[in-house]
């Protein structure tokens, strides 16, 4: 059934945005199970099969039939306008799922969510928690179905016909540029970060920020917040959390481009970020439609996503070697920091994605490698 996309939903529908991720887990699988796996998927999911259109009322999800699985030499692979999934178990028990989707189907944990999903539709740990049917079929729930307040109407409608009007222009490819920690690393990152009083997303936020093209003092930036967790609790028995489509939204955290002292900027960091998450900031766009138009959502200048801990909160990627979410492209003005962690191991990699109009790939190595040297000197000062 066609469906209007939602104020929280058609920014990203506007931007033509997709997610691209990888999973790795301990399974063995037929191709034959690939395939019948994708093919529930897609029969219990029907918007994974829909494509964006732009209608006089705004963007909207149609329906179109659901597309042919391909069963390969060791798994099976699907291609949608705004999903796509690729099942591999070439590897003695081993399964990896690759694939992406379109941000305006979902987030960061959206993705993971679904990728669980999958598995327990492949037979990897069937019997644990998934999406229950109903909810499946209206996936993906929009977040003001469960945090919106009294919305205005009109606001709604302004804020969808002004992305489906607007004119947009094709993104370009990502060019990932990575930083890899080992996980004894990792721990003596967090270690000094304790010692600090403050966090490696904070300590990466005072870092990068003064490195990042443009003018701006203070540099903005943006850190992603799962609003999930203002779900109240009677609500989140009528709808499952993990049905919820996109229910991520910056928080905007002001970073001074010459401040000298990582540390101390990032302890700063963290206190600004507490006090807006203790306000609930993040989730007023759920509240209010209208902030997602431009006069209301200030742009930032600097992304930072740090996605640890948020694949061991589903219980068939809680032990996997690898999962990785990264965008699929680079939004000119907006470059951004991913943070992923190997939930078996803790080792964590830290990728930079920036248009190459403003960070060639080599500036974007620099400043990697600038990160680098940072983190090298916070565990070296304990």
């Amino acid at each position: 059934m066609t469906r209007l996309l939602e104020p929280s939903e058609v920014f990203h529908a506007f931007l033509d945005w997709q997610t691209g991720f990888e999973v790795e887990v301990r399974a063995s699988l037929t191709p034959v199970a690939a395939a019948a796996g994708l093919a529930r998927m897609y029969a219990a999911f029907p918007r994974l099969a829909a494509r964006l259109a732009r209608t006089p009322e705004g963007f909207a999800f149609e329906p179109v039939p659901a597309p042919a699985i391909e069963t390969t030499a060791y798994g099976a692979r699907v291609h949608a306008a705004l999903s796509a999934f690729t099942v591999d178990a070439a590897r003695p028990g081993t399964v990896v799922v690759t694939g992406r989707l379109h941000h305006a189907l979902c987030d960061v944990t959206g993705i993971l969510s679904m990728a669980d999903q999958l598995l327990g539709l492949l037979g990897v740990r069937a019997d644990a928690a998934s999406i229950p049917l109903q909810a499946a079929r209206e996936w993906p729930i929009a977040a003001e179905t469960v945090l919106g307040g009294p919305q205005s109407a009109d606001g709604i409608r302004e804020t969808r016909l002004f992305y489906a009007q607007a004119p947009s222009a094709p993104l370009k490819p990502a060019q990932p540029v990575t930083l890899h920690l080992p996980p004894e690393q990792v721990q003596a990152i967090d270690d000094a970060c304790a010692a600090e009083s403050t966090s490696l997303t904070a300590v990466i936020a005072s870092a990068v920020a003064p490195l990042v093209a443009g003018d701006g003092d203070p540099v903005v930036v943006g850190v992603p917040v799962d609003c999930r967790v203002f779900i109240s609790p009677e609500r989140a028995e009528q709808v499952p959390p993990r049905a919820i489509g996109n229910c991520s939204h910056g928080a905007l955290v002001r970073v001074p481009r010459a401040h000298g002292d990582v540390p101390a900027t990032a302890r700063a960091f963290d206190a600004d970020l507490l006090d807006q998450l203790e306000a609930e900031t993040p989730a007023a766009p759920f509240r209010d439609g209208r902030k997602y138009l431009p006069e209301h959502n200030a742009p930032a200048a600097l992304v930072v996503s740090n996605a640890r801990g948020a694949a061991r909160r589903f219980p068939r990627l809680a032990d996997a070697p690898r999962t990785i979410v990264l965008p699929e492209s680079s939004i000119p003005a907006l470059p951004m920091i991913a943070v992923n962690e190997s939930p078996a191991t803790q080792a964590v990699v830290i990728t930079l994605i920036a248009d190459p109009a403003d960070h060639t790939p080599t500036e974007a190595r620099r400043l990697i490698d600038a990160l680098a040297r940072t983190l090298n000197d916070i565990v070296e000062r304990q």
